[in-house]
């Protein structure tokens, strides 16, 4: 049975509203700066990940979505300017696009991320490129 117009509004909110929660319930500070929203959590003491929240302010949440970055910051002011051009800090290769937490790779990437101890960019990069970076390509369009 095909879902109707309604029925992929819900579970499109239903899927920004999990990220939402998610961000929150690990403890991530909301930024917003001019008109951009970001998430920003202190992961160690030299490593923060930022979490741009694309399309934010429109009423359509089948264009909202989430981009993971991980920094060699110590602030979310430096990450937030270095997502904007300003090479304050240095970021890793290794991002998640559309983040979701429904994807199990994201989900477990994330986590992982949340309990992170080294404190070099280069060498978070080689080890979530190691770890996450084919299963997330291999989830891009599935969900769990």
């Amino acid at each position: 049975m095909a879902l109707t117009l309604k029925g992929h509004a819900i579970i499109a909110q239903r899927k920004v509203l999990n990220n939402l929660y998610l961000l929150r319930d690990f403890g991530y500070e909301r930024i917003e700066k001019e008109k951009d929203v970001f998430f920003y959590k202190q992961i160690n003491p030299m490593i923060g990940c930022l979490i741009y929240y694309y399309c934010s302010k429109q009423k359509d949440y089948s264009r909202h979505g989430f981009d993971l970055f991980i920094y060699a910051s110590t602030n979310s002011e430096d990450a937030i300017d270095s997502y904007y051009g300003a090479n304050v800090c240095e970021i890793a290769e290794f991002w998640i696009a559309s983040f979701h937490a429904e994807k199990r790779s994201h989900l477990s990437c994330f986590i992982e991320l949340d309990t992170e101890k080294k404190t070099v960019i280069s060498q978070i990069d080689k080890k979530y490129m190691d770890e996450y970076h084919y299963w997330i390509l291999k989830d891009d369009y599935l969900l769990y």
